[in-house]
């Protein structure tokens, strides 16, 4: 999983890749919407509460799609069926401690 922080990293987001990757994830902390333009796959959208516990899944989002969680504290975008298949629910625990301390960069 990646952390995305800068502007640039944060308004693409997977965006850039071509083909989904298995294990891909991408950490948006402080984020409570999210787009799917440019996408060209779907994704799931996994909402995160301040202690890193999932709110919500909004599963195969498809392109060209809004979408918005007012309680989150952080994203976590993944290919679409990726959330299934990693076994997430609701009430997991995916982060531990400060998404900052847990995630590498992607500036």
């Amino acid at each position: 999983m990646r952390e995305a922080r800068g502007f640039h990293a944060r308004l693409v987001g997977l965006a850039g890749l071509g083909v989904p990757r298995s294990g891909l994830g991408l950490l948006l902390p402080g984020t409570r919407s999210a787009h799917t333009f440019g996408m060209r796959f779907d994704l799931d959208l996994v909402w995160l509460d301040r202690a890193g516990s999932v709110l919500r899944i909004d599963h195969r989002v498809p392109p060209a799609r809004l979408r918005w969680c007012r309680r989150a504290a952080a994203l976590l975008e993944l290919p679409g069926g990726h959330a299934a298949e990693a076994g997430l629910a609701l009430g997991a625990l995916v982060l531990a401690g400060p998404p900052r301390a847990r995630a590498r960069s992607c500036q």
